[in-house]
């Protein structure tokens, strides 16, 4: 959890550094730019203007997945999915906290531009179900 929301961070503090809000910059030609965007809404710009929502729910998932983790001991591959999830919800918590909104930065130009935080939760929870649906045979 804390070296995917750290991870989160750190690419987020170089982005603020060397990037203006708004400024993009093309990586791969037109498939991949870095684009600084301040979103206020949840993963990937969905409902935009939900502030305590997003706070309480990241706050949720959070405890959760750590009280789970800790009392429940679950084996390594469940452990994993966990993590990814609530250190991204970690990482965009942070954000939420310090600027009134998730630093985004990923920009693939058919999707709403996103974040190491947003993949995270993502691929953590596509984990997670590939888990659940493997458990029930």
């Amino acid at each position: 959890m804390l070296t995917v929301a750290g991870l989160d961070q750190l690419t987020k503090l170089w982005i603020q550094e060397y990037m203006g809000l708004g400024q993009s910059v093309p990586v791969i030609g037109n498939v991949l730019h870095v684009t600084r965007v301040l979103n206020q809404g949840g993963a990937f710009g969905l409902l935009s203007g939900r502030y305590f929502l997003f706070l309480a729910t990241a706050i949720g998932l959070i405890f959760v997945a750590s009280y789970y983790a800790v009392y429940y001991k679950p084996n390594k591959a469940l452990q994993f999915g966990l993590g990814l999830v609530s250190g991204g919800a970690l990482g965009n918590l942070v954000d939420r906290l310090w600027h009134g909104g998730v630093v985004d930065f990923i920009d693939l130009g058919f999707w709403p531009v996103f974040n190491l935080a947003d993949s995270a939760i993502v691929v953590g929870t596509a984990w997670l179900a590939l888990l659940l649906l493997k458990s029930r045979g």
